[in-house]
């Protein structure tokens, strides 16, 4: 009755290091070749990535079927843009926003109704979503002086919260979905949370050092596992990490120069993803280690802002310029020099 070795070995959760993995980018051409694909959104349920169409007046949302590799066009009334998407689990609408007609849509996959909410702020200007355990809509905005918006559905109303840095541009928002707090990223260098437990007070923290500000932190990602926050620094061609707990920044090595990290998403493995916004590369890096790797997009200049991850862990890249939505998959690499594969073919006596 002794443990079979090979299989107590195999059940382990052996994370591989960037080179012992493979990387490999499947383009999926859009019908028509006159879209513009910017935020992409995984749907669990239904097992499709949701993505609007940024072409002027185009109206739409698309759904990318990754079992068929098909795309559904779904036509949305009132809408010239649609930029950034959430899906709300509990219902199943996606949530969009219209930055250029100043809506805020709700669109049922199911019914195919859409129905639009005026944004009661002239000059806001939404650039990120999210939406929170109760099911409210926050919003982002690059031209609010520091304001946030609450949209809730319940009540149809619109609620303000203003920022202590007044003249902060709000970007990249997210939601710890086990604690309910709420992040956003601010272009003046810091991060600011909003505590929903205690009357929606907000906190802004901000790396300690003068020559260690966030460099325009843009897209933001809590770490499901440990509950890190992730902060993709646009113009500091590099990625920070925030611990909640301890109330600290980590920055891993920087990336590209030529590149600007933008989005980003976790695979299976643990590895974070983020775009590179301006040139045809997307960057991995083990947030274990703080080593990187780059992986080249076949389309020349896909402009990648947004990515998001399937049940897989595969990671899903919209391309903007490119007219396409693409697959990046990982796989271990059997190669003979692979210590993982040596030492599993030992133990099985091979």
């Amino acid at each position: 009755n002794s443990p079979n070795i090979v299989t107590v070995f195999n059940s382990l959760n052996i994370k591989p290091r960037l080179d012992e993995l493979k990387f490999n980018i499947k383009e999926f051409k859009i019908p028509g070749n006159n879209s513009q694909p910017l935020y992409p959104v995984y749907d669990t349920m239904r097992n499709v990535i949701w993505v609007g169409d940024t072409a002027i007046d185009s109206g739409r949302i698309f759904e990318f079927n990754i079992t068929s590799n098909k795309y559904t066009e779904h036509k949305v009334n009132d809408t010239s843009i649609v930029t950034v998407m959430a899906l709300d689990p509990k219902n199943q609408f996606l949530w969009y926003a219209d930055p250029l007609m100043k809506h805020l849509g709700r669109y049922d996959p199911k019914t195919h109704l859409n129905e639009v909410y005026k944004i009661p702020i002239e000059e806001f200007l939404p650039s990120g979503i999210a939406i929170d355990n109760s099911s409210n809509i926050w919003l982002t905005s690059t031209r609010s002086n520091g304001i946030l918006l609450k949209y809730n559905p319940q009540t149809n109303t619109f609620t303000s919260l203003r920022l202590p840095t007044t003249n902060a541009t709000t970007l990249g928002i997210t939601i710890d979905d086990l604690t309910g707090q709420i992040w956003v990223a601010e272009d003046v260098g810091k991060i600011a949370n909003i505590d929903p437990t205690n009357n929606f007070k907000v906190t802004e923290y901000s790396p300690t050092g003068k020559n260690n500000m966030l460099k325009s932190p843009t897209g933001l990602l809590v770490d499901p596992i440990t509950g890190n926050i992730y902060i993709s620094e646009h113009d500091g061609h590099a990625v920070s990490l925030f611990n909640p707990l301890l109330k600290t920044f980590k920055r891993f090595p920087s990336l590209n120069k030529n590149g600007l990290p933008f989005g980003m998403a976790l695979d299976s493995y643990g590895n974070l993803w983020t775009a590179e916004h301006i040139i045809n590369k997307v960057a991995v890096i083990d947030p274990v280690t703080g080593l990187d790797k780059e992986v080249n997009i076949p389309t020349a200049s896909p402009f990648v802002q947004w990515i998001t991850s399937d049940s897989k862990g595969n990671i899903w890249l919209a391309e903007q310029r490119g007219n396409s939505l693409a697959m990046l998959s990982s796989i271990m690499n059997p190669s003979p020099q692979n210590p993982t594969t040596t030492q599993q073919q030992q133990q099985s006596g091979n």
